[in-house]
Parts: structure tokens; C-alpha cells; sequence
């Protein structure tokens, strides 16, 4: 049978808020924004090429052709994460 634990008596026994501190939702938040406005540009980009040139920008081939394009470096972008989780370079 296990017992209860007790919080410490250091003061720190409190609960913590959801979410973290008030500084680590502001940064969790500024990640979001970030994250968020780089797919926001994406989506004008996206917009502008299609109403520019739509026959040619929205055509399948095209498509086909970035995501081609973009599937090496991200094959390449997974090589290096993993060398670098696993300690074999250090980027400092």
C-alpha cells in the first residue's frame, strides 16, 4: 500500500498555476505567435502566387515539384537533428 505524499515545508507548497509560471506562458505564448505568423506568411505567400499566377502556381506539377524539392532538405534536416541529439557535433 502506498502513502500519501506531503508537500514540502519550504513554502513552495502551493499549486502551481495551469500552465506554469506567468513567464513560462509568456514564453510558451510568444512561441505560438511566432509560430502562427510564419504559417500566416506562408498563407499570403501562398494567396499572392495563386492569384498572380494561378494556371501556373496552383498547377499539380508545381506543387509536386516543391514538395520534391522541400522533402530532401527536410530528409537532410532529420540527418542532423539526430546527430546532433546524439552528441556527434556540437554547434559552439
Amino acid at each position: 500500500m502506498t502513502q500519501p505524499v506531503s508537500p514540502p515545508r519550504d513554502g513552495t507548497d502551493k499549486v502551481p498555476p495551469a500552465g506554469g509560471t506567468p513567464a513560462r506562458r509568456a514564453v510558451l505564448f510568444r512561441a505560438d505567435v511566432r509560430t502562427l505568423s510564419l504559417l500566416g506568411v506562408l498563407a499570403v505567400l501562398v494567396l499572392i502566387g495563386g492569384i498572380t499566377k494561378p494556371d501556373e502556381f496552383l498547377d499539380t506539377r508545381n506543387l509536386q515539384l516543391v514538395l520534391t524539392q522541400a522533402s530532401v532538405i527536410g530528409v537532410v534536416t532529420v540527418g542532423m537533428t539526430f546527430v546532433i541529439v546524439s552528441g556527434g557535433i556540437d554547434l559552439s
